[in-house]
């Protein structure tokens, strides 16, 4: 098996899911009990376990948002994800042999008795039309036809159909499943990149989207936007980055890192909503060349006048 990069991954599944209009990755469990997402499987050409991996990564990282698709049952024994067979027993002898009564009491005359007994629509004392009303209370509780006792909660049994493991309630482990969509600042990011490629193309640059660098050191480094021309003697490099809050200096003192690998080529920064004052120090020290903006709009903006003013060779 092929192992695929991370932000590799990443491209694909956006790629899908906006080009083909996708809303969400929805999982399904199939006849073997394994959690799967077909519609990434074939675009990665991964199996389920290694694909739920990678969006489990791009969540974390942000990349992707996830809701709550359904929650299944796990073997505490065997680990087996299966649809366990469910029973109840008597909780004072055990007993397997156990039924449901439900009774039936009317408020206003006070009659009380079993739900069968108003099958004819109305109440067996005062004949008011049974209805579901606050007028008829339901009550249920179960009974053990071995020894005889009534109570309100029966013990429950959960057996594995792999390993036929019996097990309590407090015993089972149950796991969440969830459903992939791209996160609402993803989207913002994928349609700056969309913007800033078609500026590129307009003015007759090359783009990759992302584009991929080798450095001195042999490392290939991942760029948002690779935009290029003339036979390659006039390359830009851009890293987008768009959260809630200011970015941080984690993300200046990379790209330093990553200029000296690169050298002569410099890589630009553009920041939404901005960068915090402890990164814009260092951005100071290091003279790295950012770009900070509220929005998309603004963004573009500023990238249109740092290229007019910084490489002549765009116009």
């Amino acid at each position: 098996m092929v192992a695929i990069d991370i932000y590799e991954a990443e491209q694909k599944i956006i790629d899908v899911l906006v080009n083909q209009s996708v809303s969400e990755i929805k999982p399904v469990l199939d006849r073997a009990q394994v959690i799967r997402y077909p519609l990434i499987e074939d675009v990665l050409g991964l199996p389920g376990p290694e694909v739920l991996n990678i969006l489990t990564q791009l969540y974390e990282l942000g990349s992707l948002q996830r809701r709550l698709y359904f929650r299944v049952a796990v073997c505490p024994k065997c680990g087996v994800i299966d649809p366990l067979l469910i029973s109840i027993s008597c909780p004072n002898c055990n007993s397997v042999n156990v039924f449901k009564k439900v009774f039936v009491r009317h408020v206003k005359c006070g009659y009380e008795g079993l739900e069968d007994s108003f099958s004819v629509g109305s109440c067996p004392k005062c004949n008011v039309k049974y209805t579901r009303s606050k007028d008829f209370i339901k009550k249920i509780v179960f009974e053990c036809s071995d020894c005889g006792k009534q109570f309100k909660c029966p013990g429950i049994t959960y057996t594995c159909r792999s390993c036929f493991t019996s097990s309590s309630i407090g015993s089972v482990s149950f796991m969440d499943v969830y459903s992939y969509s791209i996160s609402r600042l993803n989207l913002l990011k994928v349609a700056l990149i969309s913007r800033i490629k078609d500026l590129f193309t307009s003015l007759g640059y090359r783009v990759e989207t992302p584009g991929y660098v080798e450095g001195i050191s042999g490392l290939k480094h991942r760029f948002d936007i690779y935009a290029s021309k003339q036979n390659n003697s006039v390359r830009m490099l851009i890293s987008i980055y768009v959260f809630d809050k200011p970015i941080d200096e984690r993300a200046i003192m990379n790209s330093f890192a990553v200029s000296f690998d690169i050298y002569p080529l410099q890589s630009i920064i553009i920041a939404i909503p901005g960068i915090s004052e402890s990164a814009r120090q260092f951005s100071q020290v290091l003279k790295t060349n950012i770009i900070e903006a509220s929005n998309i709009e603004q963004a573009l903006e500023k990238f249109k006048n740092f290229i007019n003013q910084n490489i002549k060779q765009i116009i």
